[in-house]
């Protein structure tokens, strides 16, 4: 299935990204992220791309959708950037593509990191030595991905660290 660019005219009920893979390899390119530059096809490009989207599409943003049936989060009535201004509702925020291309970068150098799948085991850890047993909670050992929180805390609900595996 192909990637299908929503730029905020919703003229398609089938849009599944905000930005092209051109739009992702410059944004990687101009950074100086490489690991986009490795991929060995425009399939993998576009795998991670919708990896990426996943992770912005899980996000609440501030507004509400323009349709009740569009398939995608954006564009939005009522949404503000950061200094208060509001967004127009046939926009894709610039930062929320920036944010899309970081995040297709991440899952591009490391598949799966955005979204992974913890167990109790990776939140306790027990010791048990002859008849006595220790159990206690591990600190988070969490990965925080500032470069997409700084892009998308503008225009989430409330300004959260958003990225943490």
């Amino acid at each position: 299935m192909t990637l299908v660019v929503e730029d905020g005219s919703l003229t398609t009920d089938s849009a599944n990204t905000y930005a092209t893979q051109s739009y992702v390899a410059t944004y990687c390119s101009d950074h100086g992220l490489t690991a986009w530059a490795d991929l060995a096809s425009a399939s993998l490009e576009e795998q991670a791309i919708r990896r990426g989207m996943a992770y912005i599409e899980s996000m609440s943003y501030k507004g509400y959708k323009c349709e009740e049936a569009q398939p995608l989060k954006w564009p939005r009535d009522e949404a503000e950037d950061e200094d208060g201004y509001v967004i127009d509702n046939d926009v894709i925020p610039p930062t929320l593509l920036r944010g899309l291309a970081r995040a297709s970068y991440e899952e591009a150098a490391e598949p799966g990191v955005l979204q992974n799948t913890l167990t109790r085991d990776d939140f306790t850890t027990s010791e048990k030595v002859d008849v006595i047993s220790v159990s206690f909670e591990r600190g988070h050992n969490e990965r925080i991905f500032r470069a997409i929180d700084a892009y998308l805390v503008s225009i989430m609900k409330s300004e959260t660290v958003l990225a943490r595996v």
